[in-house]
């Protein structure tokens, strides 16, 4: 059995598109409590982290299956963000965005047995155009409280890529599951 450590939306959506079988299972990990432990980690190494304390936690549960853990960090000017706690914390944080390029790491892990056995991080750059107040507004009232659950206050898919002038990266890691490298070591291992 594969179990997806994480309750996001968007990565169940990207591994159902697959055809692969798997039950998503969220972690309960406290991320903001879990940083206070590594408070000198990289955004990069601060990802990667996070994606295995989430695969571990399940692994403990489920010892004989595969786990897939994933996280994402966000930093523009060498400010982390983090998912916003508010819709008015996801206005600041567009507001800091725009008209900037921020790098999105998102790390991905795949555990069994509470052994780590593989683990890659993408990493992409965005860069947001100028846009006003009133275009933030808009945009919010538009996808509501769903952009609570996304480091950045953003959605790339639907209109919120309107929010981008350009982006360079991997399309399936900025919505958070790199899933080409995840599904080539899944075939390699015979896992699947």
């Amino acid at each position: 059995m594969i179990y997806l450590a994480s309750e996001s939306v968007a990565r169940k959506e990207i591994l159902t598109a697959t055809g692969l079988i798997f039950t998503p299972i969220p972690s309960q990990l406290d991320e903001r409590r879990a940083l206070l432990e590594y408070p000198n980690l990289s955004p990069k190494r601060t990802a990667r982290t996070l994606a295995i304390k989430k695969a571990t936690i399940i692994s403990t549960e489920y010892p004989d299956d595969v786990i897939i853990g994933a996280d994402q960090t966000l930093c523009c000017s060498d400010e982390v963000f983090h998912k916003p706690q508010s819709m008015a914390k996801a206005s600041c944080q567009l507001k800091a965005l725009r008209g900037k390029t921020h790098v999105l790491y998102t790390a991905v892990c795949i555990m069994k047995s509470s052994v780590l056995l593989w683990s890659t991080t993408t990493t992409a750059k965005l860069t947001m155009w100028n846009f006003s107040d009133k275009f933030i507004e808009e945009y919010l009232s538009v996808v509501g409280e769903d952009v609570l659950n996304t480091v950045g206050g953003y959605h790339l898919e639907g209109v919120g890529v309107r929010l981008f002038e350009k982006i360079h990266g991997d399309y399936f890691g900025i919505r958070g599951l790199p899933v080409i490298p995840v599904l080539n070591f899944l075939r390699e291992k015979r896992l699947t």
